[in-house]
C-alpha cells in the first residue's frame, strides 16, 4: 500500500506513555504497517512496539518544537501526519483521504477535524497583521473539498520538504502553533483543511504533565516579544497583551485606540483621496474582503500580500531605451493568444518603448498607454500609431480583444485603481505579468523589493487570490522568475 511507503506518523510526547499506547493501538487496528515516529522528551519511558515504530529518547524537556523538528529531520517518507499523543484513531480517521488529497492537489499542508466528547474543535483562520498587532481571522469551512486558510489544528498531513522551509521554532517549547502557521503563511506554504477526515481527542492530563504544560503563557510572551507583538487576538476573539520584553502576558477586554483606528482603516480601500476611494469602492463591489476566505494576511492594505510586507516609494522607470531585452516571453504569449483566437485588437497598458507591441502586433489595431515623458517619445517615434496617457481615472473607450499589462502592476502605488479601470474596459483576455518574489533572484520575501522601481512584488498565490476577487483567472504560468496570469471578465 502506498500509504506505508509515503507517510510517516509523528507523535511528540511528554510523560504520557499511557496515551501513546492507546494511540498506537488505535492506529494499528487499520494501519498495521504504516511507519510511526515517537519523540519523547519526558522522564517516563515509552515501551517498544513493532518494527515500524521508532521511538527517540530526546534530552529532557526540549519541547514540542524541538521534538517535531527532530522527526522532520529523521523522516524518510515524502509526507507525514502530525498527531498529538492523546489523539485516538477511529472510523473517521482515514489516512487514504489525506493521502489522495495531498497527492492530487498543490497543497503543502492539509488539516482535518479534531473531535472531543463535547463536540468538534474549531481553530481555523487566516492571519492579519499591523505593526505590533496580530489577529487570527476565522474562516467558514466548506462542507466538501478543501478550504484554503492559514491556520488549522494540530492534526494534518504535510509535505516534508515544504515543512523544512519553516520548521518549528526550537525556543518555543510550547505556544508554537500560531508561530509555525504564521511563518508558513509568510513563506507561501499552501495550507488548507478538509472535513472529510477527523480524529478523536481524548484529553488526558496528569500532575507532572500539567506542571510543564501550564507554562504556556511564558512561551506566548516569548513568541510575542520575538515578533515585536504587543497584542494578539485569536480566532475566538480573546485578546492577549504583553509589554515589551516582559515575560508575562494578560488577557485584556479591548484593543488600544491606535490599533482600533488602524483596524478600521485597513477595512477600507487604501486610495490617495476620498473621492477616488469612493469611486474605486463603487466599482470593486463584487466581494467583501473582510469575509472572503481567499484573503489571508494583509487582505486589504497590501492587495493580497501579507500585511507585514514592506513597500518601496513610487519611482518612475524610463523604458524608452529598451527594445525586447525584457518581457519578450510575455508578448510572445500574448501573440499566441491573439493568433489562437483570431483576435484583432490589442491594448497595451504601460507599453514602455512600444517596441514589443509593434514587433508582435504591428498588423493589428493597437493602443499603447504610458506616462509622460514616455508618451511624447512614443508619439514622436511612431507617429502613425495610436498612443494615449495612462490614467486610471480615464478609461480607454471601445472594445479590446487583448489587454497586455506586462510588468506594470509592481510599479503601481494603488493597484485597486488599476483593477477598477480594467473592470470598466470591454475586453476578452487580459495578460498580466510581474515578478514572482518567491523565486526572484536576490528576493526579499518580507519586502521591500530589491528593485527600487518596484513598489511591491507578489507571490503567485497572492496575486491570483487578489485578481480572483474581481476577475476569473484562467491561466497561470512562469517565464523564469516572472509570473504570467491571464484573466477574463466575470
Amino acid at each position: 500500500m502506498s500509504i506505508n511507503k509515503d507517510i510517516t506518523l509523528f507523535i511528540k510526547t511528554f510523560d504520557r506513555p499511557e496515551c501513546v499506547d492507546k494511540l498506537i493501538n488505535s492506529i494499528r487496528k487499520n494501519y498495521p504497517e504504516v511507519p510511526i515516529m515517537v519523540a519523547n522528551d519526558g522522564k517516563l519511558s515509552i515501551p517498544s512496539y513493532d518494527e515500524n515504530v521508532s521511538v527517540f529518547r530526546l534530552p529532557f524537556d526540549t519541547g514540542l518544537s524541538y521534538g517535531r523538528n527532530y522527526m522532520v529531520d529523521k523522516c524518510k517518507t515524502k509526507y507525514y501526519v502530525l498527531l498529538d499523543d492523546d489523539f485516538v484513531f477511529n472510523e473517521d480517521t482515514d489516512l487514504g483521504i489525506f493521502y489522495d488529497l495531498i497527492k492530487s492537489t498543490d497543497y503543502d499542508i492539509i488539516g482535518g477535524m479534531v473531535n472531543e466528547a463535547t463536540g468538534p474543535l474549531s481553530y481555523f483562520g487566516n492571519f492579519d497583521e499591523y505593526e505590533s498587532y496580530l489577529e487570527q481571522v476565522p474562516v467558514k469551512l466548506k462542507e466538501n473539498g478543501i478550504t484554503r486558510c492559514e491556520l488549522i489544528l494540530n492534526f494534518f498531513i504535510a509535505d516534508v520538504k515544504a515543512t523544512k522551509q519553516v520548521k518549528w521554532d526550537n525556543e518555543l517549547k510550547l505556544a508554537e502553533h500560531t508561530d509555525f502557521f504564521r511563518r508558513a503563511a509568510l513563506n507561501n506554504i499552501k495550507v488548507g483543511v478538509t472535513q472529510a477526515v477527523s480524529i478523536f481527542h481524548d484529553r488526558v492530563r496528569n500532575s507532572n504533565y500539567n506542571k510543564f504544560r501550564n507554562r504556556g503563557k511564558e512561551f506566548v510572551a516569548m513568541w510575542m516579544n520575538k515578533n515585536k507583538l504587543t497584542h494578539f487576538k485569536n480566532v475566538h476573539g480573546t485578546i492577549t497583551y504583553v509589554a515589551s520584553n516582559s515575560s508575562k502576558v494578560k488577557v485584556v477586554d479591548s484593543l488600544p485606540t491606535n490599533i482600533k483606528q488602524n483596524e478600521t482603516k485597513l477595512r477600507t480601500f487604501d486610495i490617495k483621496n476620498t473621492e477616488a476611494s469612493l469611486k474605486v469602492n463603487e466599482i470593486l463591489t463584487d466581494t467583501n474582503p473582510k469575509t472572503d476566505n481567499r484573503f489571508g494576511m494583509g487582505y486589504r492594505l497590501n492587495y493580497g500580500i501579507h500585511r507585514a510586507y514592506k513597500i518601496n516609494e513610487v519611482k518612475f522607470f524610463d523604458d524608452t531605451p529598451n527594445e525586447d531585452e525584457y518581457q519578450d516571453d510575455i508578448y510572445q504569449r500574448a501573440k499566441q493568444v491573439q493568433e489562437t483566437n483570431s483576435y484583432e485588437s490589442v491594448l497595451d497598458i504601460g507599453c514602455g518603448s512600444g517596441y514589443k507591441l509593434l514587433k508582435y502586433f504591428g498588423e493589428q489595431k493597437t493602443l499603447g498607454l504610458d506616462l509622460e515623458p514616455t508618451l511624447s517619445f512614443l508619439k514622436s517615434k511612431y507617429s502613425d500609431k495610436e498612443w494615449g496617457l495612462s490614467d486610471f481615472y480615464n478609461t480607454p473607450t471601445g472594445s479590446w480583444d487583448v489587454i497586455i499589462l506586462s510588468d506594470v502592476i509592481e510599479h503601481v502605488q494603488y493597484p485597486d485603481e488599476l483593477l477598477a479601470m480594467l473592470k470598466q474596459i470591454d475586453f476578452k483576455k487580459c495578460i498580466i505579468s510581474t515578478p514572482d518574489r518567491t523565486i526572484t533572484p536576490g528576493r526579499n520575501r518580507i519586502g521591500p523589493p530589491i528593485n527600487k522601481y518596484h513598489v511591491r512584488e507578489w507571490s503567485n498565490y497572492e496575486l491570483i487570490k487578489y485578481l480572483n476577487l474581481y476577475f476569473n483567472v484562467t491561466d497561470s504560468r512562469h517565464f523564469a522568475h516572472v509570473q504570467c496570469i491571464e484573466i477574463e471578465k466575470r
